[in-house]
């Protein structure tokens, strides 16, 4: 048996991860310690939750279990596609001034921050650095990385919670 196409449910997934971490990252970077820690945390939970999502939609629209593999492969599509969206997204975001841009975030970091001058001021080269094009680049590549590997484990859990009628393999070691 063939399985149905999974796009819909990745793109789901995906894009819904893709907000959470463009929300919880703005949160990090604009609360004081030590709220920052925790909405940067949650920013790498939200990529987890990218494969959760997806597996979930997944098993939902076809009333279905999936194989461990194919949890796996559904959650890192999923966050490999957060992973590249959302820095996209922030990027957009500050350059039509929504969000903060970096230099905004480094006017406020000595009135947040607990940091010592010495350290905001290495803070300060490391956003000098990511701020344009490259560091866009770069950002997307670390999120492509991180979103699959933190995708393919929600895919992996969201496989083992949701199970919803035969899977696939199933019907074929039968025959």
């Amino acid at each position: 048996m063939t399985m149905p196409p999974s796009q819909r449910s990745y793109l789901v997934g995906g894009l819904a991860g893709s907000l959470l971490v463009v929300v919880c990252g703005y949160l990090a970077a604009t609360l004081a310690m030590p709220f920052n820690m925790v909405f940067s945390c949650l920013a790498c939970l939200a990529y987890v939750s990218c494969g959760l999502v997806a597996v979930w939609h997944y098993t939902n629209e076809y009333s279905l279990t999936l194989t461990g593999g194919k949890g796996s492969a559904l959650g890192a599509k999923a966050g490999a596609l957060a992973g590249a969206v959302a820095p996209a997204l922030s990027y957009i975001l500050q350059l039509i001034g929504i969000l903060p841009s970096s230099a905004e975030a480094l006017r406020e970091m000595p009135n947040n921050s607990a940091m010592d001058p010495a350290s905001i001021e290495m803070m300060q080269g490391f956003m000098e650095f990511f701020d344009g094009p490259f560091g866009l680049i770069f950002n997307i590549v670390l999120g492509l990385i991180f979103g699959t590997l933190l995708g393919l484990v929600g895919g992996a859990i969201g496989r083992g919670i949701w199970k919803l009628g035969d899977s696939p393999e199933d019907e074929s070691e039968g025959m």
